[in-house]
């Protein structure tokens, strides 16, 4: 897969820097982890607290901005599959909750943390080019624009929910086309906006295949734009100057 393929590249070249560059680091952390009792990770992390890496500083960015991703893909996939349950009656009541309203939940947390995803790619992808690609390229070097043109896209796709979230969405949208705001004010009455979701249980199986196709199409991004970074990256270019000293 194209980010657990450049996670791991990265994760060669992270080890490598640190025996390299950082010798004292490796030693003093093994040395102390090796006991009798095994290897405790908990006492090598304690020898080593004050020694440090500098040379090992960019590929750490960089995994920790793999890492970011990670975790935001587990959130879309997670709120994905939550948004196409169905709950207890009784659960939902006792949560002050009715399907509909967990229907609108799960799907403004699908879409939260669907774009905080794109950004975290994109965070990992320009830090990739301009440290990594940059410095350490193949003969045929993208541009930077043609490594996020997916995620452009991406984007796109989100454009729609986007809207209706910032906006208030269907809600408002039907309350100002039907002019229900009119009757409102001569009634001198005001609408439950905790009930407003309940009509959203009609529309939750639309509302799960819709997400679940555009969740799995954010998910081939991710491991594209990943795909193009490993192949971007001169890997064996890398090694050499890691090696050199340099």
């Amino acid at each position: 897969m194209g980010l657990e393929a450049f996670r791991d590249h990265v994760l060669e070249i992270g080890q490598l820097a640190l025996r390299e560059k950082h010798p004292e680091y490796v030693i003093a952390f093994i040395e102390a982890a090796n006991t009798a009792a095994g290897y405790e990770i908990g006492r090598g992390r304690a020898a080593v607290r004050e020694v440090p890496t500098p040379g090992f500083a960019p590929w750490a960015d960089i995994l920790l901005k793999i890492l970011e991703v990670e975790i935001g893909r587990s959130y879309i996939q997670n709120a994905a599959q939550m948004l196409g349950s169905i709950l207890p009656a009784d659960q939902l009541t006792g949560w002050g909750m009715s399907q509909g309203s967990w229907t609108d939940h799960q799907q403004h947390m699908w879409f939260y943390s669907a774009q905080a995803l794109l950004e975290r790619l994109e965070r990992l992808t320009t830090l990739a080019y301009w440290w990594l690609i940059k410095n350490y390229a193949t003969a045929a070097t993208p541009a930077l624009a043609d490594v996020q043109n997916d995620l452009r896209r991406a984007r796109k796709l989100l454009d729609p929910i986007r809207n209706a979230q910032a906006h208030g969405g269907g809600f408002i949208e039907v309350m100002a086309k039907e002019r229900w705001l009119e009757e409102l004010a001569l009634h001198r009455t005001w609408v439950d906006a905790e009930r407003l979701a309940d009509w959203q249980a009609a529309s939750q199986e639309r509302w799960f295949t819709y997400i679940s196709r555009i969740t799995g199409a954010m998910l081939l991004v991710i491991e594209k734009t990943a795909a193009a970074l490993d192949a971007a990256a001169d890997w064996d270019g890398v090694r050499r100057t890691i090696r050199s000293g340099r």
